[in-house]
């Protein structure tokens, strides 16, 4: 066992440590810092940095998202001040612009590195004086930043993987030149080496210094070990032997073989031992925290409960005892939990409970999601757990709230809600802290606490007898008053600290020390799994890890049994995690990074090999590759699961996945770097539901655009060009929509059939919607089905292209089932902008032609997907239209304040298509004034939309208007304005109404 003493440092002042985890101290002893990991992470950045920040870069960096990111850049500040700030010496400086951390006198490790090293960089250590190593060398602890990896926050992570490359090179180059200089010395030289190896254990230089230092000490039986351990590592890890200067070194040491003691027998408690998924310790202390869990389940008034509290404090075994009573009381129940590396998959926590609970069936299996939209899937997944509870009671538990995405925050809060889940009850549990980096679950805790339909329980530590109690259970004769002062009450701390003193060790730094020293008791295959294990990040089933690791499942199974007789390691049905999050942290910490981008990277390729038809593994194969260094890898997987989430309704993880992919995409080159941008960029325009970023990304693909025409990428480009024609098309810019699109045409020329057919569906769909080349339209919407006839493939534009086109013909029905064909395929595909147009104008037919009852469906599938549409024109048109067919059904509807919000979004084709509906009906009605007005302002808004049909129909329902109302020099007026129109280019239905203009 490695001796160990505690951290005793004795400066003076303040000190912020970048080097291994964050620490800020003062006078030696480090303070507690915030619970938010993005709080510490400001920290963290601003003393790195050492220079004034933009407010926007800073919210940009760690906050950029749809919530207040300045709103959470200040409550950071005011989280910080406290901890780094003196009496008459504020450190941490801000005024409306920048923020910057003053050190002042406080001293940064990282800072005092590079102050002493000509340069600050690792080619001034040769220019350093051997004293001047000596001095910092012990600054260098680890890896920089131990711990605060955010994996959400791409531009952060980006920066603190360059920064932690930067400092372990400076360290490193550090180390080496004192075990170089050191030679005289070579016990401190040792020292040196080892701290080297420590932070680089694939570095094949670092494993010669220790072998060499070794030998120097006459210590050749370590020597030769640490051969040994070299050649597994370089095998395991690189697929590959020792270098010739290595195998030389061996040789020199000698050809015996260094003997390996026998592993020493450790004593573990039986109580230590813990039955799959269910510890045998009897919960302790924590009576009327059960109490209000065992009335969450007999009481109707209590439905929900969050457990609040620190890691390691007790919640994920208070729902464990939930767990317990619910069985004992025969009710089910169903568990899934948030996952940190996984925020952004969409329902992860709500998949992983119906997939624990081994259902078969439920509502979000690819083909009931296909068919469904956001509201539906809501609604049905209610109606799935009411059916559940066969009139009794379910219960829902939701562990690491802090970590779950925001459609999981969603439906959790929806379900708590609904008037019909009276018989479904809501465990959560939650770190305070933490909370306050995901804003989608602070806002369910808000929202559910602001309604009173949640009770709140602080864990707190055990007291003296509870934590003594405790202690004995997991190891019998132990001084109990002793763990009780060591831990203060700290139910894990407690464990550990008796499993500690049971072993013999009495001296400890850390509860992470503690856990640590715990799995440096693993030897053989078990310890070989615990990197992979800790790196997965998630439970994991033995199939992935023996996938992964190449490991057969027989000695897997060894492993794990040891793994869970150490209580490292549990089991849940199929699937295996570790017994904390914390152990799992420890084991992770103990990997140096080097060897993590390893294993991230061999994960992310195993998983990308195996088969995964609903794309639900692409956003774990996007965190590994992103971890991993593989651009090509993530950008791509960032792509699928982005496309992935705005199938499942998912808006917000569609954008964060499209932004995080693209910033991996700009890393590569040529064909592949321009598919992935483009594809980013349209997922990335789709989900800006908010229309906040909708410029830049505009912007961004137009770039794109242009670099795909240097490349020669026409597929591409085309695809591009596209997409981008929408956002004319929205805003009325139908002349520049359309020569998009045409100019979409013809870079398409020479592409593969699919993509040529893609983009000329697109095209025709433009078109018909301008209306001025139906022609052209329908010619090149044949040319795409033509191309598919042989290889069909599902183009949802390509319907829609057909029912506009049916549409201007004034083949009513035929665009009504051309448009559900299209619903199907555009749901099918998340393309909820496509559905949003379609559902519009099938509402706008049936409205037309006078049946109310059915374009209401078509209005409520709007209304239902607002959210997800955003604020497209089609939302508030189809609230028109819903408020046109009920006054038509006689229903008491106000229609004037659905005009209002149409007119606030500034979609003067879409109003005027309205107002033109209205008037016709207010004519029929008499209400000749108030038709009056409301053809006047369709003409007004149909001349600033500058489409011909709608200027056309506006015009002619004024005249007649204008007759009914004996204004014969109106008619003539609007008469003349229709001669203007060259009616060629006009539809069906505007082609009628000039035709029965009264000509008077």
């Amino acid at each position: 066992m490695r001796e160990r003493r505690r951290a005793t440092d004795t400066k003076a002042g303040l000190e912020i440590r970048l080097f291994g985890e964050l620490v800020v101290a003062r006078d030696g002893q480090p303070l507690t810092l915030p619970a938010s990991k993005k709080t510490r992470a400001l920290l963290a950045y601003l003393a790195a940095t050492g220079k004034p920040q933009l407010r926007e870069r800073l919210c940009t960096l760690l906050w950029d998202g749809p919530d207040d990111p300045r709103a959470a850049l200040r409550w950071s500040l005011t989280k910080l001040r406290p901890l780094v700030d003196d009496d008459g010496t504020p450190r941490l400086v801000a005024d409306r612009d920048r923020v910057e951390l003053v050190p002042g006198d406080a001293a940064i490790d990282l800072v005092t590195l590079r102050a002493a090293i000509p340069g600050g960089t690792s080619a001034g250590v040769a220019r350093a004086s051997t004293e001047a190593l000596v001095a910092v060398a012990p600054l260098v602890r680890g890896e920089l930043l131990e711990g605060l990896d955010l994996p959400d926050c791409f531009r952060y992570d980006e920066w603190l993987r360059a920064e932690r490359e930067a400092a372990r090179r400076l360290g490193v180059t550090v180390l080496s030149a004192l075990v170089e200089r050191l030679r005289d010395t070579p016990a401190d030289a040792l020292d040196h080496a080892r701290t080297w190896l420590a932070l680089d254990p694939l570095d094949e230089a670092a494993h010669a210094a220790v072998i060499r230092v070794l030998v120097e000490l006459d210590r050749k039986t370590e020597a030769l070990a640490q051969y040994a351990s070299c050649a597994r590592l370089l095998e395991r890890e690189l697929g590959r032997g020792p270098s010739r200067e290595l195998e030389r070194l061996r040789i020199v040491i000698g050809s015996q073989t260094a003997p390996v003691p026998a592993p020493v027998a450790t004593p573990v408690p039986a109580l230590i031992a813990e039955a799959r998924g269910q510890p045998r310790v009897a919960l302790v202390g924590r009576a009327s925290e059960c109490a209000t869990l065992a009335a969450l389940l007999d009481q109707p008034r209590t439905r929900v409960v969050l457990l609040i509290g620190d890691p390691g404090m007790g919640k994920s075994r208070l729902l464990g005892e939930l767990d317990t009573l619910a069985h004992a009381r025969s009710i089910e129940l169903l568990r899934g939990r948030g996952v940190e590396a996984e925020q952004v998959r969409p329902y992860g926590a709500w998949l992983d409970a119906f997939e624990t609970a081994s259902v078969a069936n439920h509502p979000f299996k690819a083909a009931n999601v296909s068919e469904t939209d956001r509201a539906r899937l809501f609604e049905s997944v209610v109606e799935w757990l009411v059916d559940r509870t066969h009139g009794g009671t379910l219960v829902l538990v939701f562990d690491d709230v802090q970590w779950i995405d925001e459609a999981t925050a969603a439906l959790i809060h929806y379900v708590a809600r609904s008037p019909r889940t009276t018989q479904i009850r809501i465990a959560l549990a939650a770190r305070a802290g933490e909370l306050a980096d995901n804003a989608s679950a602070l806002r369910l805790v808000r929202g559910l606490t602001r309604e009173g339909a949640v009770q709140q329980i602080g864990l707190s530590p055990l007291d003296a007898s509870e934590t003594a109690a405790l202690a004995l259970a997991h190891a019998p004769g132990v001084d109990a008053a002793r763990v009780f002062a060591e831990s203060g009450g700290h139910p894990l701390f407690a464990v550990e600290i008796a499993r500690a003193l049971a072993r013999g060790d009495t001296t400890w730094a850390s509860l992470e020390s503690l856990l640590v020293e715990r799995l440096e008791l693993v030897e053989g295959t078990a310890r070989e799994l615990l990197p992979w294990a800790a790196a997965l990040g998630t439970a994991f089933s033995a199939d992935v890890l023996g996938t992964i690791t190449g490991l057969p499942l027989v000695e897997l199974a060894r492993a794990f049994e040891e793994l869970e007789r150490r209580a490292i390691l549990s089991a849940n049905a199929a699937e295996w995690d570790f017994a904390h999050d914390l152990v799992r942290a420890a084991a992770y910490h103990q990997v140096s990074e080097p060897r993590r981008r390893l294993l991230h990277l061999q994960i992310a390729r195993a998983l990308a090999a195996l088969p995964d038809p609903d794309g639900d593994r692409s956003g774990q194969i996007a965190h590994h590759a992103g971890l991993g260094d593989d651009a090509a890898l993530c950008a791509t997987a960032c792509l699928a699961a982005a496309e992935r989430a705005m199938r499942l309704f998912a808006p917000e993880e569609a954008a964060a996945l499209a932004e995080r992919g693209l910033g991996h995409a700009v890393r590569l080159v040529g064909h592949e770097r321009v598919r992935l941008q483009i594809g980013l960029l349209v997922t990335a325009l789709h989900a800006d539901v908010r229309r906040q970023r909708r410029p830049a990304i505009a912007k961004a693909l137009e770039r794109a655009i242009v670099d795909a025409q240097i490349a020669g990428c026409a597929a591409e480009a085309a695809r591009g060009l596209n997409e981008l024609a929408h956002i004319p098309f929205g805003s009325g810019d139908y002349g520049r929509a359309r020569s998009m699109s045409l100019e979409a045409t013809e870079r398409a020329r020479n592409a593969a059939p699919d993509d040529r057919a893609r983009t000329l569906a697109y095209s025709a769909q433009c078109l018909a919607l301008v209306g001025r080349e139906i022609a052209e339209a329908e010619q090149l919407a044949n040319e795409a089905a033509a191309l598919l006839s042989q290889k069909p493939v599902d183009i949802p534009t390509l319907p829609f292209a057909f029912a506009f086109i049916r549409m201007h013909q004034g083949d009513d029905d035929a665009a009504i089932t051309l448009l559900r064909r299209g619903f199907e395929l555009a749901e099918r595909a998340g393309m909820w902008w496509l559905c949003a147009l379609g559902w519009a104008r099938a509402a706008l037919i049936e409205v037309r032609r006078g049946r109310p009852v059915d374009a209401l469906p078509y209005c409520a599938a709007l209304r239902a997907n607002a959210v997800r549409i955003g604020e497209a024109g089609d939302i508030p048109f189809g609230a028109v239209l819903e408020a046109i067919a009920r006054q038509d059904l006689d229903e008491p509807v106000e229609l004037e304040p659905a005009i209002e919000a149409l007119r606030a979004i500034d979609a003067p084709n879409l109003l005027a298509l309205a107002l033109v509906v209205i008037a016709e009906r207010e004519l029929v009605r008499g209400d000749l004034l108030q038709a009056a007005r409301r053809s006047d302002e369709a003409v007004a808004s149909a001349l600033r939309s500058q489409h011909e049909n709608t200027i056309a129909l506006a015009h002619c329902v004024a005249a007649q208007i204008a007759a009914a109302d004996g204004r014969l020099s109106d008619v003539r007026k609007h008469v003349d304005a229709v001669s203007a129109i060259d009616t060629a280019i006009l539809s069906t239905r505007a082609t009628a109404a000039v035709h029965a203009l009264p000509r008077r």
